[in-house]
């Protein structure tokens, strides 16, 4: 099979300590979806979120990654206040634990191909189940686990059986930066589809994973919610990378504020009145 051509990068996003995110309504990635998919073409939607940015702000190659990325949309209200702080349009915190479903159904309704591609064993496959469950017409195109080794033969074979599979959509489930890693690795490779990096969403769907009650999610306190269920390994990153935000973001305003604009430069004029 040919390997599609890359979709072009959306145009219209802002930057946040250098990294792409675009301000649009969730809708809009169903419509890139579906141009992507009618053109015959390959594309990446990425996130950003507190995880992202401090990942952002370590290791180059996960800010070309963003930055090269078809779309990227918010999903972190740690990306909405930097935009606000920095006087920038303030993008719309897309939670893909939600927006899944609604991916779900516009694939169901569109008769596009579903590849889920993470979490442990038989998580995939749980997930497929309530997504046919609630979307019957959905097209699951395949399964996989995420615990293989992501080089080597047993990579190849994973890569292989995806481009078999001739899938439209992939939610590619290992966690931040292993997906982005392994995207970006297997991209020259991957033949068709749209990918989508989705961290823990599949354990989400399987109904592994509870999800945050509305008030909490209407109330911006989604990210204390996964603090209380999961604080061995939440607790500590945030901790962490929690100081890293606010100084690169106070950085970043102080840049802001004191960086006077550059005048234009005017060539000089020649002897003869032209350039």
């Amino acid at each position: 099979m040919p390997v599609y051509p890359e979709a072009p990068v959306e145009s219209g996003s802002l930057h946040v300590f250098g990294m792409q995110v675009h301000p649009f309504q969730p809708e809009f990635m169903l419509q890139l979806i579906e141009r992507t998919v009618s053109a015959q073409q390959k594309a990446v939607i990425a996130n950003l979120n507190l995880h992202a940015l401090c990942l952002g702000l370590k290791h180059a190659w996960f800010r070309d990654f963003i930055n090269r990325a078809q779309y990227v949309y918010s999903d972190g209200e740690s990306v909405r206040w930097a935009a606000r702080i920095l006087e920038q349009p303030v993008p719309v915190k897309v939670g893909f634990t939600r927006w899944i479903w609604d991916l779900a159904g516009f694939c169901a309704e569109k008769k596009y191909r579903f590849f889920l591609l993470g979490g442990k064993q038989g998580v995939a496959e749980e997930a497929a189940a309530k997504f046919t469950a609630k979307y019957p017409a959905l097209i699951i195109a395949g399964t996989q686990q995420g615990y293989f080794k992501h080089e080597g033969a047993e990579n190849i074979r994973v890569i292989e059986k995806i481009n078999q599979a001739r899938p439209d959509v992939v939610v590619v489930a290992f966690g931040m930066p292993h997906q982005e890693q392994w995207i970006a690795d297997a991209w020259p490779f991957i033949e068709r589809g749209v990918y989508l990096p989705g961290g823990g969403v599949l354990d989400y769907a399987a109904g592994r994973v509870p999800a945050a009650p509305a008030w909490m999610i209407q109330w911006h306190l989604e990210w204390l919610f996964r603090v209380w269920k999961d604080p061995g390994r939440l607790a500590e990153r945030y901790a962490k990378e929690a100081p890293v935000f606010f100084k690169a973001l106070a950085c970043e305003k102080w840049r802001q504020i004191f960086t006077l604009p550059q005048p234009q430069k005017v060539p000089p004029e020649s002897s003869s009145g032209k350039f």
